[in-house]
């Protein structure tokens, strides 16, 4: 069966498109700063929780060098120190 298009179904169409649009572009205006706000702040809180286990590691790797340089051994009992040159025949 073959249906025809009529005034009143196409400007009902067009009445319901720009009426979405406009709702659309409210919500957009009232929900949009919220949103990111939202997306801001989970930023913000990803690279300060970033940054803070960046300052423990750095921590933990110098407190591991101060560590092992304290219990290097000592060198005083080896002797002197001799510069030499190789000798060619």
């Amino acid at each position: 069966m073959i249906q025809e298009a009529s005034i009143t179904g196409l400007l009902n169409t067009i009445l319901i498109i720009i009426l979405v649009y406009y709702v659309l572009k409210y919500a957009a205006k009232f929900f949009g700063p919220m949103l990111f706000k939202y997306a801001v702040n989970k930023v913000e809180k990803k690279v300060a929780d970033q940054y803070k286990q960046q300052q423990t590691q750095t921590q933990t790797q110098y407190n591991q060098n101060t560590t092992s340089e304290n219990k290097k051994p000592s060198t005083d009992g080896l002797g002197e120190y001799v510069d030499y040159e190789e000798v060619e025949d």
